[in-house]
């Protein structure tokens, strides 16, 4: 069994009963995975804590080579661990403590979300690769700190990224197959972002890439220096693999030059003048790339008096932009509008699901229930919060959203900024926290998404 609730027959049987129509995914089963045995649980718990003491044991001077080395090679993979194990938090919220039916999951259009990866199957895989990264630091961390030996110490980072790329393309029916090829096919897809109609799992995924564009520029660091054989020689520096090269800002780039053609592609397929709108979004991004690179191959007089405050204030202007977007288009939240206004009745009838013809299947807790799942609408003339007429989450949460966005967004001038990731623990945290503001981001994101099809698919019912 790879953790899929469904045998490979039942998935067969399951698909070929639902045909091409999307609305087939408004059918979700919540699934069950096989339980691992509580003491391999506690095994790899032990692991985990026996590789934490000896990481705090082995790290040395923060300023030390091995510290930057292990910053460097380490900082992307734990990055990437987050965002799986925030991921997981996401799915268990739809799953458990909001039980929501259909599963948000049909915003992404699979062919069957029954035999995909759950918060169970995720958790577990986050839980086996913490095991594995910990291990690996460990490991790295005595041999290279110790001096016993550099050639074993070159192994723990060369296989933790051979293996991981290993574990997302290999092509046999283990470890989650049906998560691991559509990961990589939305990957492949947003690398020709213009050659084919853009779906929301390409532009999630990409914006996800976004937050994550400091730990592209770490990948493209530490793969050159594995390829150039200096593994252990990696210096923070001039030269081909040092931080000051040209493939620094052309990796920080690359997400949000995925997204601009993603954009454009959008526009060209939609007339959509908010996708233009949306791309000068990540156009914004990259004077902050250019001008951040530039202190290294300029004047020191120069940068001082005309590149670093031309810097600060594209900074300043791309994160304004980006957070506005975030909330108004993204969200479809309006913060200038009170956080529970009142209007009018309309028709005698109520607003919410009921005021465009659609029957509530029942009430609970002063909220529509449709299809098994809570969906709030405006009652009593109430609408709210922020112009919001339907929602699936309490009204705290979105205002908690849209304040906790605006604090995090702080760490967007660490992620575009390749002059500012010297002090590497202050790096990581902004890094850590951008990630993190991005799957607080997605609830909403995808909620948004997740109604728009509710209606659609109503609306085909209705004309039926």
């Amino acid at each position: 069994m790879n953790g899929n609730a469904l045998s490979p027959a039942a998935a067969r049987d399951a698909h070929g009963h639902e045909g091409k129509d999307h609305d087939r995914d408004f059918t979700h089963v919540y699934r069950t995975t096989p339980v691992t045995p509580r003491l391999y649980k506690l095994v790899v718990g032990a692991w985990i804590y026996a590789c934490a003491v000896a990481i705090y044991t082995h790290y040395p001077d923060e300023h030390g080579r091995i510290a930057s080395l292990a910053h460097l090679y380490y900082q992307a993979p734990f990055i990437a661990l987050l965002a799986m194990w925030l991921w997981g938090v996401n799915l268990w919220a739809w799953c458990v403590l909001m039980r929501l039916n259909p599963h948000p999951l049909v915003v992404f259009e699979l062919d069957d979300a029954r035999i995909h990866m759950g918060h169970r199957e995720v958790f577990k895989c986050a839980f086996y690769l913490t095991a594995v990264f910990a291990g690996s630091l460990a490991l790295f961390l005595k041999y290279a700190g110790t001096g016993v030996d550099d050639d074993l110490a070159k192994v723990m980072p060369v296989g933790l990224y051979v293996g991981a790329l290993g574990a997302l393309f290999v092509p046999a029916q283990i470890w989650y197959a049906p998560s691991r090829r559509f990961l990589a096919q939305t990957l492949r897809k947003a690398m020709a972002p213009t050659a084919q109609p853009v779906g929301f799992a390409d532009f999630f995924l990409a914006d996800v890439a976004c937050s994550m564009a400091k730990s592209f520029s770490d990948v493209e660091r530490a793969v050159c220096s594995m390829l150039a054989g200096k593994v252990m020689a990696a210096v923070d520096g001039d030269g081909t693999c040092g931080s000051t090269s040209w493939k620094i800002p052309l990796a920080l780039a690359v997400p949000s030059a995925i997204r601009l053609f993603q954009c454009v592609r959008q526009y060209r397929d939609t007339g959509d003048v908010a996708c233009v709108y949306n791309a000068l979004k990540y156009l914004s991004a990259m004077p902050v790339i250019a001008l951040s690179a530039a202190k290294y191959h300029v004047d020191h007089t120069l940068w001082l008096n005309v590149l670093r405050p031309a810097w600060i204030t594209c900074a300043v202007v791309n994160t304004a932009y980006s957070y506005y977007w975030d909330v108004r288009h993204d969200w479809d939240l309006n913060v200038f509008k009170s956080w529970g206004a009142v209007v009018p009745q309309q028709g005698g009838g109520g607003g919410g699901w009921a005021a465009r013809g659609r029957a509530p299947v029942g009430r609970r807790d002063g909220a529509f229930v449709v299809d098994g799942s809570v969906v709030h609408g405006d009652e009593g003339g109430v609408v709210g919060p922020m112009g919001r007429r339907e929602r699936v989450y309490s009204p705290t949460f979105y205002r908690a959203a849209v304040v906790v966005n605006l604090v995090m967004r702080a760490s967007w001038t660490y992620k575009l900024s390749a002059h500012l990731r010297h002090n590497a623990w202050t790096v990581l945290l902004c890094t850590g926290l951008e990630i993190t503001r991005r799957f607080l981001w997605a609830p909403i994101r995808v909620e948004k998404k997740y109604l728009q099809m509710r209606q659609t698919r109503v609306s085909r019912t209705a004309k039926v």
